[in-house]
């Protein structure tokens, strides 16, 4: 999973700044699909 999210980043630019920062966007349904989020056993309350 967090191979995925690593992968998944991108510089931007924030505030103004240079573009030192990072950030991953991902919906619920893009996290769903990912392999290691599908192998977390489901919580039943």
């Amino acid at each position: 999973l967090a191979l995925a999210l690593v992968d998944g980043m991108v510089m931007v630019e924030q505030w103004g700044r240079a573009a030192d920062t990072y950030e991953v966007v991902l919906t619920g349904e893009m996290l769903e699909r990912l392999r290691p989020v599908q192998a977390i056993p489901a919580l039943r309350v």
